[in-house]
């Protein structure tokens, strides 16, 4: 079951219902590392393993990351195809062995590098041009 919020994944999701037999919650949709984690406790109760859902990048599977490391329930974690690493300052440690280590460093363990980030340009209007 892949409910984006705690209302999705209890009654009117799978939980009480025993239709979710894992849980799929992404970070990004369910509100961040704190509402995850207690999507988590929730699924605890009815021994509902999470099988974290991640496409949105670097960022959200560090975060994911560090939710995996602090739940009980924590089934196996997704990733997507392009983790940028290349932006960033200290990426995520890579897959070994079929797994990954747990960045412990302070905040979610990433370093984003700030030259290689640049903003594209975006075309203006040539009215809004003559301002600049």
């Amino acid at each position: 079951m892949n409910g984006y919020s705690r209302n999705g994944a209890s009654g009117g999701g799978g939980l009480e219902k025993r239709a979710a037999v894992i849980l799929q919650p992404d970070v990004c949709y369910a509100g961040g590392i704190t509402e995850l984690k207690i999507i988590a406790g929730m699924a605890e109760t009815y021994y509902t393993p999470l099988a974290r859902h991640n496409p949105q990048g670097p960022c959200a599977l560090a975060a994911s990351l560090q939710i995996a490391a602090s739940i009980p329930d924590f089934m196996v974690q997704e990733r997507g195809d392009n983790e940028y690493a290349e932006l960033f300052a200290k990426p995520l440690p890579p897959v070994r062995n079929g797994h990954r280590p747990i960045p412990l460093e302070p905040g979610l363990g990433i370093t984003k590098s700030t030259h290689r980030c640049i903003e594209p340009e975006l075309p203006v209007e040539p009215a809004l041009a003559q301002m600049r």
